[in-house]
């Protein structure tokens, strides 16, 4: 689970929802997620991995978004623009300068605080989170020379990761947590357990329909009629004609109840063969980071966490190597967790497929 920061002074965080926000609590503890970070400019949604730094500008605009040739905004005919400092900004021009004012705030820090240089890259983004299909078509094809433009909560964590890679070949840098702890108090920032009255761990731990139905169903009522309807249909004297005359139907063999007794035990016996087969020769690791996502695909959605030292077999992994699936049978089976954080498994032995 992220580790999230947010300004004490602040009971709620503004524009950010709470799919956003149960995206950002899902990520791995190597992530630090800075929300609405204030420096004199102000960022919705700061993502500190180990390598990079994401800002992002978030538009949540359900509408149908375009942008004119002269780069102007607009939701459904209404513009969409920032005003600062008297000059009035769009999305992108506005990621782009809050990433541009935290990095030198970033450089000021490591010079001042840490008597070393700030080296890291910073990646800034326009987010629409729930983009309509037109607004989608509208954009598509749009690109700009550093802002990225996503228009979905998936894309945003694809475009993440595949820039932190990037970082990772590009520059010798690396965030140590002493230091993103030290940037927070910085920045005033601590970290949260609750946001907008949502905590955090249940946020993550939650399927994602469990918030959301939880008033319904403490609301609904029991069936009254059909409850009263079927106890008085109840008529002793025919059930248990109807009792006998199935017995009657039964092989003999079928009557002993010890005959369910067996087959349930060859089941189990089938099953726990099954398992030792399949997993005997199968390449093992276990989970070395103290919380670990578990996706559908490499980079896709969280379906779970994985805690240190839990040990699972694995058949498969990505081509670059950075993913694996987990084959042990289970809940988790099919499903893909990041390599770096599974000891004692030779990745290089596992076949290369295609999620």
């Amino acid at each position: 689970m992220a580790h999230i920061f947010v300004h004490p002074s602040r009971k709620e965080v503004p524009d950010i929802p709470l799919e956003l926000l149960k995206l950002l609590a899902s990520l791995d503890d190597t992530h630090f997620v800075f929300l609405s970070l204030y420096f004199g400019r102000e960022a919705d949604v700061v993502i500190f991995t180990r390598n990079s730094v994401h800002v992002v500008e978030v538009k949540d605009k359900r509408g149908t978004v375009r942008i004119d040739d002269k780069d102007n905004w607009t939701v459904d005919g209404e513009p969409i623009v920032n005003e600062f400092a008297g000059e009035k900004e769009n999305p992108v021009t506005q990621a782009k300068r809050v990433a541009e004012g935290l990095q030198g705030k970033l450089r000021q820090f490591y010079r001042k605080r840490l008597g070393k240089e700030f080296a890291g890259s910073i990646y800034p983004y326009v987010l629409i989170p729930f983009a309509s299909e037109a607004t989608k078509e509208n954009l598509r094809g749009r690109s700009y020379p550093w802002v990225r433009l996503v228009t979905s909560l998936n894309d945003l964590i694809s475009n993440i990761a595949r820039r932190d890679e990037q970082a990772k070949t590009e520059k010798d840098f690396y965030f140590t947590e002493e230091e993103l702890r030290l940037l927070a108090s910085h920045f005033g920032m601590i970290e949260k357990d609750v946001v907008n009255g949502v905590r955090i761990k249940l946020l993550v731990t939650s399927q994602p329909e469990a918030l959301e139905n939880q008033t319904a169903r403490a609301s609904e009522k029991p069936q009254a009629v059909e409850l009263t309807s079927s106890v008085s249909s109840h008529d002793p004297v025919k059930e248990s004609a109807a009792s006998n005359q199935e017995k009657r139907q039964r092989p003999p063999l079928l009557q002993s109840p010890w005959v369910g007794v067996g087959v349930a035990v060859a089941v189990i016996l089938s099953v726990l063969a099954l398992i030792i087969l399949t997993t005997a020769n199968t390449p093992r690791g276990c989970i070395s980071a103290a919380r670990l996502n578990v996706r559908e695909v490499p980079f896709g959605r969280s379906v779970g966490v994985v805690t240190k030292g839990e040990c699972f077999t694995f058949d498969a992994r990505s081509a670059d190597g950075n993913w694996v699936r987990i084959s042990t049978i289970g809940k988790f089976k099919g499903t893909w967790v990041a390599s770096r954080y599974v000891d004692g498994l030779k990745t290089q032995d596992l076949p290369v497929v295609r999620p």
